[in-house]
């Protein structure tokens, strides 16, 4: 049972993804959890401008089935959308990047989708420079600072995305102007790794922006909050399904220190 949402049928079918090694194929109770509130919750989220795009965040973005599924529901209610996606694993950013071409040229076939590409942007990142990951990205490349090598590339229009099949050290970082920017941010990752990520999410939020957690069971969620409840109010378990929980907060103006 999913608690404290509209239930109904999660769209997996109107989405394809690649095999492989990318964690994220969408069956798992916490994938389900978290596709189930981003087509209940995105449709409401509201920007100081009705014209700016919503900004989403899909931290530990995996094969990139979040941020797709965030994408449809964003078509679904003619809402604007841009979506990042972070993820540590190389592999899993390049499989990431795969998918979401695919179904952008599946879109493309079946209906008439020429302002698709205004509406609704998404990339795939490697952690921002000075958080936590970050340090693996830069033992992968080799790289003491992706913002300061790969300027060209991250000066291209957001709609773009990496190129398919290129080595590591052309996927970027999250650029620091993110900061302060996401209206809704979700992550689904391990609950030790939630706990490691409070200061992140707490400094990439824009105030009054939506966060919901979950990769974690119901036994972990007491010591998940209690690294949140600084810089997000409201936390509460929204949704629950087979002992696997979805948190949800709202930022607070607590300045990340």
């Amino acid at each position: 049972e999913v608690l404290g949402v509209t239930t109904g049928r999660i769209p997996y079918d109107e989405i394809q993804l690649e095999g492989g090694s990318a964690f994220g194929t969408g069956t798992h109770p916490t994938a389900r959890l978290c596709s189930q509130w981003l087509l209940n919750t995105l449709p409401h989220v509201t920007t100081t401008d009705p014209a700016t795009p919503i900004n989403m965040l899909d931290y530990g973005s995996g094969s990139g089935i979040l941020s797709l599924v965030a994408l449809l529901a964003a078509s679904r209610c003619a809402r604007s959308v841009r979506v990042d996606g972070v993820d540590v694993d190389t592999n899993a950013l390049q499989v990431a990047t795969r998918n979401l071409a695919q179904n952008r040229n599946r879109r493309d076939t079946q209906e008439d989708n020429d302002d698709d590409t205004r509406r609704f942007g998404c990339r795939f990142y490697a952690p921002m420079e000075h958080t936590p990951g970050s340090e693996l990205w830069d033992e992968i490349t080799g790289m003491t600072s992706v913002l300061e090598t790969t300027t060209t590339l991250q000066s291209e229009p957001e709609t773009s995305a990496p190129v398919m099949g290129t080595p590591s050290s052309s996927i970027t970082q999250l650029p620091t102007d993110r900061i302060q920017s996401y209206n809704i941010i979700v992550a689904n990752i391990i609950a030790p790794c939630l706990i490691g990520l409070a200061r992140t999410l707490a400094l990439l939020a824009a105030p009054g922006g939506t966060l919901a957690l979950s990769g974690l069971g119901s036994h972990e969620a007491p010591e998940v909050v209690m690294e949140y409840e600084r810089y997000f109010s409201e936390l509460r378990i929204v949704q629950e399904l087979e002992g696997w929980v979805l948190i949800q907060g709202i930022r607070n103006d607590v300045p990340v220190r």
